[in-house]
């Protein structure tokens, strides 16, 4: 009998996930939004054109989501709703992988219940942005997190690495997330678990930075980085003081 509600709950997972997708596109025919869409697609489409990221395309919050949109504008012979279908089975698998995750460390109803909570919060994709893209890597990284075996925990950091990369300013979160984590694995003498997770998580930092040295654009891409000045007016303490509000 237990097996039999489980499979169901799987399979109401799934139907959650698959209804997401499906009114994700249905409503993308009613949408035009020249920023969300725009600013994308045409990152995706320069990168295509042999442009220069950072030099010759603004992009402003990580190359590698730029990377998965010229990525769906290619198989599609440049449709600008490639990129709009590729979010949404992104966000969809998210779904999945989410319910997975909380089945694992808990039971199978009440990862039933976040995937409907997650749902309800957020049931379909509104625009191809990063957040999509990044929620995604954050979700698999969680889920090869709980797994035991060391290349695992290398997969959990290799997908933390390509969230940064979707999302740059991930990475001051991230780093707080290691520190904990080092001393978690430090007082349960399992050092070789962080070990590894640092080890997966460089290596796609290390081969981007290789990339921007190789084409001579590193000082263009930390220039990008002062940009959150200018949304903030510099007030750091200001901006800190009202998040926590």
């Amino acid at each position: 009998m237990r097996s039999l509600n489980f499979r169901s709950y799987q399979y109401l997972a799934i139907l959650i996930a698959i209804f997401s997708f499906f009114i994700s596109i249905w409503q993308a025919q009613y949408i035009y939004d020249g920023h969300h869409w725009g600013l994308m697609a045409s990152n995706a489409k320069d990168l295509l054109d042999g442009k220069t990221p950072y030099k010759d395309i603004f992009i402003q919050y990580g190359l590698f989501t730029t990377i998965v949109h010229s990525f769906f504008m290619k198989i599609s012979n440049l449709k600008i709703i490639s990129i709009f279908y590729g979010t949404s089975l992104i966000y969809s698998i998210s779904m999945l992988y989410f319910y997975a995750l909380i089945n694992n460390k808990f039971k199978e109803y009440f990862a039933l219940f976040g995937i409907t909570c997650l749902f309800l919060v957020h049931p379909f994709t509104n625009h191809p942005w990063h957040n999509y893209l990044t929620f995604f890597f954050l979700i698999l990284s969680l889920f090869f997190l709980e797994k035991r075996e060391y290349h695992y925990k290398f997969l959990s950091g290799f997908f933390f690495g390509l969230a940064i990369l979707s999302y740059e300013k991930l990475f001051l979160v991230i780093i707080f997330f290691l520190l904990s984590y080092f001393f978690l694995s430090l007082k349960n003498k399992k050092l070789k678990d962080f070990y590894f997770l640092i080890f997966g998580l460089l290596l796609p930092l290390v081969i981007f930075f290789i990339y921007l040295n190789l084409n001579q654009i590193f000082k263009y891409w930390l220039n990008y980085h002062s940009i959150s000045s200018l949304y903030i007016n510099g007030n750091y303490i200001v901006v800190i003081f009202d998040f926590f509000i």
